[in-house]
């Protein structure tokens, strides 16, 4: 199953070893995301650290290992979407995403944040969902 990743659950991954990170590095699943998905992350890196309660070598090795199974997209390769992800959702800090999917062949895009559920043209997956789909051995 290929699914656009958001920036929420990269950091989710980041700060504990739980569902996210289940799904992350479950290789049944083809991840990939926009390269402001790592920004993002860089961003954050203090909150993240301090959440999960690691060092910076710690957090920039699994930063390092999560990037091995997200396949990082240039915005060259999406970026003639941007103005339809506008219009499609309220958020620009979620437009990327959008186009991304919109750009690429995929099953929809995994996220938590409620923007995402606003339109209706993509599929979004919760974390929740995918949790299920495992455990259900229904992964497709």
């Amino acid at each position: 199953m290929k699914l656009v990743i958001d920036t929420n659950r990269i950091i989710a991954a980041l700060i504990c070893d739980g569902a996210s990170r289940k799904i992350l590095f479950d290789n049944r699943f083809k991840l990939v995301s926009p390269e402001r998905a790592l920004l993002e992350v860089r961003k954050y890196e203090k909150e993240i650290r301090l959440k999960a309660g690691i060092s910076a070598d710690e957090l920039n090795l699994l930063i390092d290992l999560i990037c091995e199974k997200i396949s990082i997209v240039p915005k060259e390769e999406y970026e003639k979407f941007l103005d339809k992800a506008g219009e499609m959702i309220d958020d620009a800090d979620d437009e990327p995403f959008i186009a991304l999917a919109l750009a690429t062949s995929n099953s929809g895009i995994w996220s938590d944040d409620k923007h995402f559920f606003k339109q209706i043209e993509i599929p979004v997956w919760k974390t929740s969902d995918l949790m299920e789909k495992i455990y259900e051995g229904e992964i497709l």
